[in-house]
C-alpha cells in the first residue's frame, strides 16, 4: 500500500496581545508596560485607552488630514495588528467599534497564574528562555562578547512613560540585577548626546499606518506620540527578529 509523506515547517512567533485600559491612569499604564517588557515580543503589544476625554491632539499629521473618530482609529489599529488576545483592565463592556474582538477579550486577572504559590507569572512566553539562549551562545565563557547590553535606570523609566515604553521597564530590581550579573549590562543615559545620535545604528524598518494608507522610512524604534503624551506602538515590519532586537538593545 502506497503511503504519502507530508513535511511541514512551523515557525514560532510571540502571542500578539492588545491591552485595553479604561482611562489614562499613569500607574496602570506603567504596570502594563512592565508586564509587556517581560514578554517575548511585548514591545509591539499596543495599549488601547477607552476614555479619550483628556486627549490632546497634536502633530503635523492632524493638519494634513481630518482625524477620524478616536475609537475608529483604535479599531483600525487592532484590525491591522490582529491580536490573538485582548487583555482588558476595564470592567465595562467593549465599545461598539471594538465588538469584533469581543470573543478574544479576557479580563486581566485571567492573564496570570501562580505556579506552586510562587510569584505571579504570565501565561504567555516570557523573555528568560531567550535571554538564557543568548547568554549560552554569545556570553558564556567569552571575554569580549559581540554585543553590549544597556538599560535605562528603573527610577528614570518610572518618571517618564516615554522612556518606559521605548526602552522597557521592569517592576522588580531583580531583573536589572540579572542583566548586570549575566550580561555585564550598563546604564543607558538618555541625554542630549544620546538623542542626537543615530540609535540603533544601521537598523532601519518601515512602518505603516493602522489603515495601511501611507508608509515612510523610519528607525526601528520609532514611536508616534498619541493622546496623553504616551507613545503608541505601531505595527512595525522589522528586518531583524523581535527577540534579538529586544535583548541586544535592551528594549524588551
Amino acid at each position: 500500500m502506497a503511503t504519502t509523506t507530508i513535511e511541514a515547517l512551523c515557525n514560532a512567533r510571540p502571542t500578539r496581545l492588545a491591552f485595553i485600559l479604561p482611562k489614562p491612569d499613569r500607574d496602570l499604564l506603567l504596570s502594563v508596560v512592565a508586564r509587556a517588557t517581560t514578554l517575548w515580543g511585548g514591545i509591539f503589544n499596543p495599549m488601547v485607552i477607552l476614555d479619550d476625554s483628556t486627549r490632546k491632539i497634536s502633530g503635523v499629521h492632524y493638519t494634513m488630514l481630518p482625524p477620524d473618530p478616536y475609537m475608529r482609529i483604535q479599531a483600525d489599529m487592532l484590525r491591522a495588528f490582529d491580536p490573538d488576545l485582548l487583555i482588558s483592565y476595564s470592567n465595562d463592556p467593549l465599545p461598539p467599534e471594538l465588538k469584533p474582538w469581543q470573543h478574544r477579550t479576557f479580563p486581566a486577572d485571567r492573564f496570570d497564574w501562580k505556579p506552586f504559590n510562587r510569584d505571579v507569572m504570565s501565561y504567555c512566553v516570557d523573555v528568560f528562555p531567550i535571554l538564557a539562549e543568548l547568554w549560552d551562545k554569545e556570553f558564556k565563557g567569552i571575554a569580549s562578547p559581540r554585543f553590549r547590553i544597556k538599560f535605562v535606570d528603573k527610577a528614570e523609566s518610572e518618571k517618564s512613560l516615554f522612556l518606559a515604553v521605548r526602552f522597557g521597564h521592569y517592576s522588580s530590581d531583580d531583573y536589572y540585577d540579572f542583566l548586570r550579573k549575566n550580561f555585564s549590562a550598563e546604564l543607558l543615559v538618555y541625554d542630549a548626546a544620546f538623542r542626537s545620535s543615530r540609535w540603533p545604528p544601521g537598523f532601519k524598518a518601515y512602518w505603516v499606518s493602522p489603515r495601511c494608507i501611507a508608509s515612510r522610512h523610519a528607525n526601528v524604534f520609532t514611536r508616534t506620540p498619541i493622546s496623553f503624551s504616551i507613545p503608541q506602538i505601531l505595527l512595525t515590519w522589522l528586518i531583524i527578529g523581535t527577540c534579538a532586537r529586544r535583548v541586544l538593545y535592551c528594549s524588551p
